[in-house]
């Protein structure tokens, strides 16, 4: 697999519950000179504010006004997705969680993803090979974006 086909994701999100949704997307390619990406995404006309938690998202200065006024539309963000994304191997350190989120998103935008995402372990064995996980070792996006460069 060469560099030029991998990509990290990482999604922020309103909460960690069920009516969450996803209010930041950034992706990274291991790459030299490919710039990484984030996105600030407007709250849905269908996501509720009383749905956001403001001790869950990352950033505390987000907050729903903030992503209301800076943020982009769900199609925005998706279509630029899919326009980085497609084609590429995309593994995220929370597989589970940002399919979720990410599903929410092209959902609301009413557009297919083009893409799908593997766990960055996943991404540590293509680079490196097998390796003994007895330990239950953990392997972030961010470490394996540091070990690939």
């Amino acid at each position: 697999m060469a560099m030029s086909d991998i990509a990290f994701l990482d999604v922020e999100s309103s909460g960690l519950h069920a009516t969450s949704y996803p209010i930041e997307v950034g992706w990274a390619f291991p790459e030299p000179g490919l710039p990484a990406v984030a996105m600030l995404i407007k709250p849905d006309r269908f996501w509720k504010r009383s749905d956001w938690d403001p001790v869950v998202p990352a950033l505390p200065a987000l907050d729903w006004d903030f992503c209301d006024a800076e943020g982009l539309r769900a199609a925005e963000v998706a279509q630029r997705l899919n326009t980085d994304l497609a084609g590429k191997a995309v593994f995220s350190d929370a597989v589970g969680a940002d399919t979720f989120w990410l599903d929410r998103l092209f959902d609301a935008a009413g557009i297919a993803r083009l893409f799908s995402i593997e766990t960055a372990e996943t991404a540590f064995r293509a680079v490196y090979g097998d390796f003994d996980d007895s330990e239950g070792l953990y392997v972030s996006v961010s470490a394996v974006v540091g070990l690939v460069h």
